[in-house]
């Protein structure tokens, strides 16, 4: 997941939103919901909480300012 979110960055960056729409929607859209709700839901240490959730909230804020565009 960390590595999927440091490539979404770098092509975000680099202003290559067609590229990070590609990487969104045919990979990492496709298993993220369900990876990540059962993190959240068996993530015991309070830091493992926090990432869970802040990724949740990253995932679907970066999706949202992509449809936008």
């Amino acid at each position: 997941m960390g590595l999927m979110l440091m490539v979404l960055g770098i092509l975000l960056e680099q202003g290559r939103i067609d590229r990070a729409t590609t990487l969104l929607d045919k990979h990492l859209n496709t298993w993220f919901e369900q990876f990540i709700e059962r993190f959240n839901q068996h993530a015991q240490n309070p830091s493992y909480q926090a990432l869970g959730h802040f990724s949740q909230h990253l995932v679907m804020a970066i999706n949202q300012a992509i449809q936008a565009k």
